[in-house]
């Protein structure tokens, strides 16, 4: 039955697109939403974006330095902070990064801290609900075993997100998607203008202040302290 119905989506929505060619379609989107000349992407080594120019990279990973990329920092994102000053890039890209990291809001902080004021943010994750994850969730019992590498830490959906974003500073101006992509008959539609559909989600945002501060409440001994964090 899928090797019949698999021609005639063929024919009607196109062929499959290779891997190479739907991460070239997303950095190329990811470019076009860049703003200013000083612009630095964090998690860059898996895929170097090439079409941004003269932009800084972060990653964890040794890598060669991309030939458009004016220099690249090694850091671990888990534990340090970004190697510079306050207030010196126009546009921050983090490209599926922060799913993997242990403190995903001390990424946002820095990155608030060193973006210019109405700089903006564009960063991607994937969606949690889109509908073959919803699916395998229902059906199977246990996720199959990951490498390391793979594992996501954390998912958010759109409306938490967007809500982690405003905390920490950032004003969601526009969401993009990537591809909706169903296995069992390897059909992928466009869904750049429908990103509750999509397996991956793209977050427009604009710095507008500063993240929020919490207050703990610590117990010293005998009485109780209030620490801002």
């Amino acid at each position: 039955m899928i090797k019949k119905i698999k021609p005639i989506f063929t024919k009607a929505w196109g062929k499959k697109i290779s891997s190479i060619d739907k991460m070239m379609k997303k950095l190329k989107l990811m470019s076009t939403l860049v703003k200013g000349r000083d612009i630095l992407d964090v998690g860059f080594a898996t895929n170097p974006n090439p079409f941004l120019k003269d932009a800084i990279g972060v990653d964890i990973q040794k890598v060669p330095k991309p030939e458009n990329y004016k220099k690249i920092y090694r850091l671990n994102l888990n534990k340090d902070k970004l190697p510079f000053k306050n207030n010196s890039f126009d546009t921050i890209i983090a490209g599926d990064v922060i799913e993997h990291l242990e403190n995903p809001y001390l990424l946002l902080k820095e990155c608030n801290r060193v973006l210019r004021h109405n700089g903006k943010l564009i960063i991607t994750t994937p969606n949690p609900v889109y509908f073959w994850v919803v699916i395998k969730s229902i059906f199977c019992k246990m996720p199959k075993k990951e490498s390391l590498q793979e594992v996501h830490l954390y998912n958010w959906t759109i409306f938490e997100m967007v809500n982690l974003l405003k905390h920490a500073g950032f004003k969601c101006l526009k969401l993009w998607g990537t591809i909706i992509r169903i296995p069992l008959i390897m059909l992928e539609i466009s869904t750049v203008k429908v990103p509750a559909l999509s397996t991956i989600i793209i977050y427009e945002c604009q710095k507008v202040g500063e993240p929020a501060k919490y207050t703990a409440i610590k117990d010293s001994g005998k009485k109780l302290r209030k620490i801002t964090i």
